[in-house]
């Protein structure tokens, strides 16, 4: 997940030319995934669980987005 998630924030940045901590963005959003989907604290996540908390956070049209979960659960 973390190689995933540094992947995603350093092609913001790269794309969006922000500045930002990237280390403390990956850490945020691995918390929030973590406390979303994982209550025992086990430390793993489904990868389905894990790309619909992705996709909750991207940006875009809200009917996209309903569409991308919908195939994503269907």
């Amino acid at each position: 997940m973390i190689l995933v998630l540094t992947s995603i924030y350093e092609t913001l940045k790269n794309e969006e030319l922000v500045e930002m901590n990237m280390v403390l963005q990956v850490d945020l959003c691995l918390n929030w995934l973590l406390n979303l989907f994982d209550n025992l604290r086990t430390g793993q996540v489904r990868v389905q669980s894990f790309k619909l908390g992705v996709l909750i956070l991207c940006g875009g049209p809200q009917t996209g987005k309903y569409i991308h979960m919908f195939n994503l659960l269907g």
